[in-house]
């Protein structure tokens, strides 16, 4: 649900081509943003990346590039991705936040110009398990879980 905390909204597939480093038909599941695109490529291109703050923008501020570095993941070299958490906001609503396959949403919303429900207690989701984020961990979740052997 675009506009929401929900994964539906900001989950969206990403195209990358590099041949001789990204081996075709690659599927990559781990996280990964638009802001770890420039850091990404171009460590691949053996660019310098900028200087952390050092650079100045138009009005004398300091520019920041934040991103992790994921050429090691896409490229196989590493077996996770960099990224491992996302913080989910909108506007200047705090929607959720996610660590690695767990979620955790504290403003339930179901449409971007929607109404927020403010959560006393989180809503948990495990994505793995469940990525259309049907069974909140935190209530009725765990009655949907297999049993422990």
């Amino acid at each position: 649900m675009k506009g929401s905390g929900f994964e539906g909204g900001w989950r969206v597939p990403g195209i990358m081509w590099a041949p001789g480093r990204i081996k075709p038909g690659s599927v990559f599941h781990g996280m990964m943003s638009h802001m770890d695109v420039w850091p990404t490529l171009d460590s691949m291109a053996g660019l310098k990346p900028p200087p952390h703050g050092e650079w100045k923008d138009n009005n004398g501020k300091p520019i920041y590039f934040d991103g992790y570095y994921n050429s090691a993941y896409i490229t196989r070299k590493a077996e996770e991705s960099a990224r491992m958490s996302w913080v989910y906001i909108d506007a200047v609503s705090f929607l959720s936040v996610r660590y690695g396959e767990w979620k955790f949403l504290f403003t339930a919303k179901d449409t971007w110009l929607g109404p927020e429900l403010h959560l006393g207690i989180p809503a948990i989701y495990n994505l793995k398990q469940d990525p259309g984020e049907h069974y909140d961990m935190t209530f009725n979740g765990a009655a949907h879980l297999p049993p422990v052997c």
